[in-house]
């Protein structure tokens, strides 16, 4: 019901703004402040669980600040927050096959510099570099309590468009590489709360399409 909800608020505000405005290349007053989020964070717990076990009840959602200083740069501040269960499956050494739950918070913070090389404003292609800040809070199936501190570092690219009534569409791609700061990770969950997916050497984002409003 969630996803449904989401896909429904998507579908109609691409339909009412997109298609019956037109794009904001001539507007007077530049826009100078862009507020967005990512829908598709939505549907990311079931890209998160085992395919043998009952899906992850996790929630997660994020909400980015852009704001213009030239029409070359710009300045992102974003923070994503991760809770709820997470259910897993690991086997032993003799193939038995065990399930887990934990319960899970995280936020993460990701403040971008964003470079419009096309001098668009607040809107168009971008290239932008930033740091990652993320801190995870696991209650494990056990009762045991653990925390983690990640830090890392990115690149990214991709476009913004903004349209008359405000309505703002940004897609995106990002790789990076993130570290922990305690000498340990939570392993078994292998997104962090912004859609940044972890692999063994590179973190790349790929669930990055985000709607908002700019002013």
């Amino acid at each position: 019901m969630k996803k449904a909800v989401v896909f429904l608020f998507i579908f109609i505000i691409i339909t009412l703004n997109v298609f019956s405005q037109d794009y904001d290349e001539k507007e007077k007053k530049e826009k100078t402040v862009s507020i967005l989020f990512n829908p598709l964070l939505f549907f990311s717990d079931v890209l998160v669980s085992d395919y043998d076990v009952e899906s992850s009840s996790l929630f997660m959602f994020d909400l980015d600040t852009h704001i213009r200083l030239s029409k070359y740069t710009n300045l992102s501040f974003s923070i994503a927050f991760l809770f709820g269960e997470y259910n897993y499956s690991r086997y032993d050494s003799y193939y038995n096959n065990y399930y887990f739950k934990d319960s899970i918070f995280q936020v993460c913070f990701k403040p971008m510099f964003i470079h419009r090389p096309f001098g668009t404003g607040i809107k168009g292609f971008y290239l932008g570099i930033y740091p990652s800040f993320s801190y995870t809070y696991v209650t494990a199936f056990d009762s045991s309590v653990s925390y983690y501190f990640d830090i890392g570092a990115g690149v990214g690219l991709g476009y913004k468009w903004t349209f008359r009534s405000g309505l703002t569409l940004q897609t995106g791609f990002g790789i990076g590489k993130t570290f922990p700061l305690n000498g340990k990770r939570y392993s078994d969950l292998q997104m962090y709360a912004d859609g940044r997916i972890r692999f063994e050497t590179t973190d790349i984002q790929l669930l990055e399409f985000k709607v908002g409003y700019s002013f």
